[in-house]
């Protein structure tokens, strides 16, 4: 069944208000956990001097999770960062987003990928992460399905493309979970609209009674 590390000490671990953010300055937060296949060293936390090896070296970025396969050499085939689990009954039919930064240079057959799991079921994919070579990037994915479950846990994993296979790592930071943008509401200007392709998403039109209002 692989290893298991755990921080959720006695609280809950439940996070039922958006937004949600996790810096992992603080330490290996609580109500987080990892599991790994047996010998690996599953995700760690630190920062770039810490989880850093000669052939994966993370660019620096405070204080981090990482899974390293150059460090470990190891089988890295399902290792998994668990968020806390997410109460999102009064968010039901709200669109949500979940954010973070990464890094993961897939130079080496080292892949990261995004998942969840609603209700302690199967874990359901989300998407993979596009390679870093040199930086880290951004993430958002629309988590809308999970809105009006009462127990969601994402999870990130690192696959080093099985045992025997050297390869490289991925490193997590900056999660957050928050309801998504109105993309009905402008926030920067300046806003142009030409309507050259139909009737504008978040225009509208009123009218009285018979009358055929703008077209």
């Amino acid at each position: 069944f692989g290893m298991h590390t755990s921080n959720c000490g006695s609280s809950t671990c439940v996070i039922s208000m958006l937004p949600y953010t996790e810096d992992f300055e603080m330490g290996f937060p609580t109500c987080w956990d990892t599991t790994q296949n047996a010998g690996s060293d599953g995700f760690l936390h630190g920062d770039s001097a810490s989880l850093s090896s000669f052939y994966l070296p993370f660019p620096a970025h405070t204080m981090f999770m990482a899974s390293n396969d150059d460090a470990c050499n190891c089988d890295m085939s399902n290792d998994l960062l668990r968020s806390p689990q997410f109460d999102l009954t009064n968010y039901a039919g709200q669109a949500i987003d979940l954010s973070f930064e990464y890094f993961n240079p897939q130079t080496c057959d080292s892949y990261g990928t995004v998942w969840y799991s609603m209700n302690g079921g199967p874990l359901v994919f989300l998407d993979s992460m596009p390679a870093t070579p040199s930086t880290w990037s951004n993430m958002t994915l629309d988590v809308s399905a999970t809105a009006g479950s009462d127990s969601v846990v994402f999870v990130f994993k690192h696959d080093d493309s099985g045992p025997g296979n050297w390869a490289d790592g991925v490193a997590i930071d900056d999660v957050t979970v928050d309801l998504a943008p109105n993309p009905c509401i402008i926030t920067s200007l300046p806003y142009t609209e030409d309507f050259e392709m139909g009737f504008p998403t978040c225009w509208d039109t009123t009218q009285n009674a018979g009358s055929d209002g703008f077209l």
